[in-house]
């Protein structure tokens, strides 16, 4: 793979002032968010077959 480029780039914005949602519905998104934010920091590996 030498000199060959990838480029990743990832981003997700979210800004609410208030909830949108409550109870099990609102455990949930934020569950989904967290599972984003530990894939948006994940390192990504490429290498030759």
């Amino acid at each position: 793979m030498k000199g060959q480029v990838i480029t990743v780039r990832r981003e997700m914005v979210a800004a609410f002032d208030a909830p949108l949602c409550g109870g099990e519905i609102r455990r949930s998104v934020a569950a989904a968010m967290a599972e984003i934010r530990r894939d948006q920091r994940a390192k990504i590996v490429l290498s030759d077959p």
